[in-house]
């Protein structure tokens, strides 16, 4: 082999491993839905179908939530696309964070957080971004015959019932009221190089909690402690994610 097609060969190799390594996806995961919880407190129903229940937004001083669900969601697409690139990321861009009570109200798209984002992003190399933010559904709450709740929820929170009776399955005790964390969550998947949507996904994880305590006055809200009721945000955050990471992923294009 001659010195010249030596040289044309490495050249041709350092080319195509140039372009490979642009070509690769390389995808930021950014949860700003972390940053405040829903209270939601049920009341009595009149039959009617309006969600006439107390609703307080409780803002969080720390961004633990959305460390754990960008983490999750990670962890969750690592198993869906082996050798993917995928880097939990965070923001302190107020703006954008803003930006996100539009988003769920349906008054713009998931894409403009993404703009904003898109520059600081893209210098880091990324090319794809999955954004985490609230997504808002009917109270669809998991107790042992079915499903319960009225009105809607959104986010991450907890929904306290003081009225309906339920029944714990494990030992048949049964006991008035309930607390039910909730995670309702929507992924969407960003080309940061043309600003298009490829994939949205959203999930709603809801489970009631008996008080059976009720007995002794106690109230639902206290069934779980403060540690405990983070550790149940991050987990059932968690229980959707590994729903939709795989769905998602699925519609992310190889090697583009």
């Amino acid at each position: 082999m001659t010195t010249r097609r030596r040289i044309l060969q490495v050249l041709a190799l350092t080319a195509f491993a140039a372009t490979a390594a642009a070509a690769a996806p390389r995808v930021a995961v950014l949860s700003p839905l972390g940053d405040r919880v829903l209270v939601v407190g049920s009341e009595i129903s009149t039959g009617s179908h309006l969600d006439r229940n107390r609703r307080d937004r409780v803002a969080l001083p720390s961004d633990y939530l959305d460390i754990a669900a960008a983490t999750a969601f990670g962890r969750e697409a690592g198993g869906a696309r082996a050798g993917l690139e995928i880097v939990p990321v965070r923001t302190r861009d107020a703006v954008a964070r803003q930006m996100q009570d539009d988003v769920v109200a349906g008054r713009r798209p998931a894409t403009d957080i993404a703009a904003r984002l898109s520059p600081g992003l893209a210098a880091q190399g990324f090319t794809h971004l999955v954004l985490l933010t609230r997504h808002r559904g009917d109270a669809r709450i998991r107790v042992p015959n079915g499903t319960i709740g009225t009105g809607r929820l959104e986010g991450l929170g907890f929904y306290v019932d003081r009225y309906s009776s339920l029944r714990d399955i494990q030992d048949g005790d049964a006991g008035l009221g309930f607390l039910a964390p909730f995670a309702y969550v929507r992924a969407s998947l960003v080309d940061l190089r043309t600003g298009a949507l490829l994939a949205e996904e959203a999930s709603q994880e809801a489970e009631a909690i008996p008080t059976l305590a009720a007995k002794d006055g106690a109230h639902p809200w206290d069934v779980l402690g403060p540690d405990e009721k983070a550790g149940a945000l991050a987990e059932f955050t968690a229980r959707g994610l590994a729903i939709v990471a795989p769905r998602l992923l699925a519609r992310l294009p190889d090697g583009r």
